[in-house]
């Protein structure tokens, strides 16, 4: 090894003055006239292997000539890039551990002696054909503007009324609803896929992912066996013209539980074509067009048990009374892609940018479902079991499923650093924007005004209405932290 160093270094040393000499790069002696000149065969790294650059030989007659070299592949400018080129971003940053000659990363010679050897980088490029690809996986952690939602469970103290019993203008203190949702930080993912249909990477074609894990909020509310403490859903009676609210547990009267929950995710899918718009050096900006599709969906779930425990129930004591609630929304948005995207290299960072708006087709799916489960113990009492549309929210007048399109757009920007962990691949974390100007969600589709004429089958009230879908604007911010790789 101590001798094998040294007499390589010197063959590189002479291959490199007479490479020099002949470009003109450097001073030389002329050879003498009808002696051989034979340039030594150099390495090129491969993304599917090794492969030798022979160099042609010739005599120089009557003075020197130069002949090319033959059997060099042609390679993109992003295999070439050395620490001797001129567009090499740091001598020292892209050196691999234990890396190869042979390995894209590799830009020192010496290499411990690895010449004719792959390294880990170079083996992968060999097996798999990633050749002329770009692709990113990041992680977000990601903030939501948050979703309206009304009271859903309230309470009162120990001693009330049960008039009084969970309404908020007469002592009642929410537990669920009367604020926003869905505001507090969740997970996210992002993967982005493409190739280059040409050497000179100035057209590509690819396809991105974003998913949000999604807003999971809620609160089961139960009593104990006695019907403390109290529990109900507050809303507003159309014929008294005042608050009211549905009991599901008082003390002496009713034991239950109130199950409210509210559900939110969203994900995004896009196929985009990449053109080249200017470039220089490593640094380059393209412009981005395709088709984009992006789905968020809500619903609010609402459930209401109620036992009969002694008289003032309105029932026979032993009869269970479940309502049950669901608002169901879907958002579905078609469209095409317009934007930029850039990349901007110094040493062994890099910034990239990604600029575009989507327009399109907003797809708003509402639907109202509900039921009354009432069974009334056996005899003496009865024993039948009682199903009617409807349960507190969702009542004969809005139950069924309503839809409307609209012309919306979706704007999105992305601003990520990449700090380089070898010539192929960087380390890399953002910042990312996505508006909705747009968006419908369940608890805007509520309405909180009730006729309740029309319970258990009842004739159709004039309240609940759902006369049209309610929308408002949304947006998705977050940090990213993901990898970067290009070849």
């Amino acid at each position: 090894m101590k001798l094998r160093l040294p007499f390589v270094a010197i063959l590189l040393l002479l291959a490199l003055a007479q490479v020099r000499q002949s470009l003109g790069q450097g001073p030389g002696e002329q050879p003498v006239v009808g002696s051989p000149v034979v340039a030594p065969s150099a390495i090129l790294p491969m993304s599917d292997g090794v492969s030798p650059v022979m160099a042609a030989s010739a005599f120089s007659i009557g003075g020197p000539i130069w002949q090319p070299a033959v059997g060099a592949a042609v390679l993109p400018a992003s295999f070439l890039t050395t620490c001797n080129d001129p567009n090499c971003t740091d001598p020292g940053c892209t050196v691999p551990s234990g890396g190869g000659c042979t390995d894209p990363g590799c830009t020192d010679l010496g290499c411990g002696g690895q010449c004719c050897e792959l390294g880990p980088l170079g083996r992968f490029t060999q097996r798999f054909p990633v050749c002329g690809t770009w692709g990113s996986i990041d992680f977000l952690h990601v903030w939501t503007k948050g979703r309206r939602l009304p009271v859903l469970v309230s309470t009162s103290p120990g001693g009330s009324q049960i008039a009084d019993a969970g309404v908020l203008s007469r002592g009642g203190t929410a537990l669920f609803g009367g604020n926003r949702v869905g505001e507090g930080l969740q997970s996210a993912g992002r993967l982005d896929l493409g190739f280059w249909f040409d050497d000179c990477e100035s057209n590509g074609i690819g396809v991105r992912f974003f998913a949000v894990e999604g807003d999971r909020s809620g609160l089961f509310a139960t009593s104990d066996g006695t019907g403390v403490p109290i529990l109900a859903t507050p809303y507003f009676d159309l014929n008294s013209a005042q608050d009211e609210a549905i009991v599901a547990a008082f003390p002496g009267i009713f034991a239950g539980s109130v199950n409210a929950r509210a559900e939110n995710d969203m994900l995004s899918a896009e196929t985009y074509a990449r053109f080249l718009i200017a470039r220089s050096g490593l640094d380059r900006i393209d412009f981005i067009s395709g088709y984009h599709y992006a789905r968020v969906s809500d619903s609010v779930e609402l459930t209401s048990s109620t036992l009969v425990l002694g008289a003032g129930g309105g029932f026979p004591i032993g009869t269970t009374n479940v309502l049950h609630d669901l608002f169901d929304v879907r958002n579905d948005f078609h469209g095409g892609i317009l934007g930029l995207t850039g990349e901007f290299h110094h040493r062994c960072w890099t910034m990239r940018t990604l600029a575009k708006v989507s327009l399109g087709d907003m797809r708003h799916r509402v639907t109202v479902g509900g039921s009354s489960v009432t069974t009334v113990p056996p005899p003496p009492a009865g024993g039948t079991t009682s199903v009617f549309p409807g349960g507190i929210f969702s009542q004969q007048s809005n139950i069924g499923t309503y839809s409307e399109n609209q012309f919306s757009y979706i704007p999105e920007l992305n601003l990520i650093v990449g700090y380089k962990i070898n010539t192929h691949v960087e380390l890399t974390c953002g910042y990312n924007l996505i508006y909705f100007p747009h968006m419908a969600f369940a608890g805007d589709q509520m309405d909180t005004t009730l006729d309740l004429t029309q319970a258990n089958g009842g004739p159709v009230g004039a309240r609940p209405l759902l006369t049209g879908i309610t929308d408002t604007d949304f947006w998705v911010q977050g940090v990213s932290l993901g990898l970067n790789w290009t070849y």
